[in-house]
């Protein structure tokens, strides 16, 4: 079994952990620097690796949803309203990986909603500009997983949607749009 010491004594000179007293029935190694005895503590748990001290952790990465923000109406495409730009800019450095799109449609709304393509900054994160229906990527969408560039956090994500064809007067599409992917922080 290895054993890390607790780092450094009082006068702040680093403990080497090579000497080893027995305290009680041999359960816990006992560290001697100068005569004095410290308490040699077990490795860390992996899911503590990334703490510095107690309470502080060091930058790590996650997984976490990006909320894309409508520019008008809220979301809701009607009559008078046909393009919206959803966007957001990340607090801290982020990449997405995963586009959900949720599309809500009143009775006689049939239109496709369409954008241009997602763009990180000035950066097209497609193959070509060209238009493609949002509802690709819905919840129940398999294989459409990305691999958008990585945006720091002065840098918007950005997606311009707009309306195939004119909705009636009186009917809407309500669309919300969420980036999934990693961060850093």
């Amino acid at each position: 079994m290895s054993f890390d010491t607790m780092g450094y004594d009082v006068l702040g000179e680093e403990m080497d952990g090579d000497d080893f007293a027995v305290v009680g029935a041999g359960v816990m190694p006992m560290v001697s620097r100068g005569g004095r005895a410290m308490l040699a503590l077990p490795k860390k748990p992996k899911w503590r690796m990334n703490q510095v001290v107690p309470g502080v952790y060091g930058p790590q990465e996650g997984l976490q949803p990006l909320p894309l923000v409508p520019n008008l109406n809220n979301g809701v495409f009607t009559s008078v309203v046909q393009n919206i730009e959803f966007s957001q800019r990340p607090q801290k450095p982020f990449r997405g990986e995963r586009l959900l799109v949720q599309v809500g449609r009143s009775a006689l709304a049939t239109s496709l909603v369409l954008t241009q393509g997602i763009f990180v900054g000035t950066q097209l994160q497609q193959a070509a500009l060209g238009p493609q229906s949002i509802e690709f990527y819905t919840k129940d969408a398999f294989g459409v997983r990305l691999a958008l560039q990585a945006c720091s956090a002065a840098l918007n994500i950005t997606m311009q949607c707009f309306l195939q064809v004119a909705l009636p007067v009186g009917e809407s599409i309500a669309v919300n749009i969420t980036l999934l992917g990693r961060s850093l922080g």
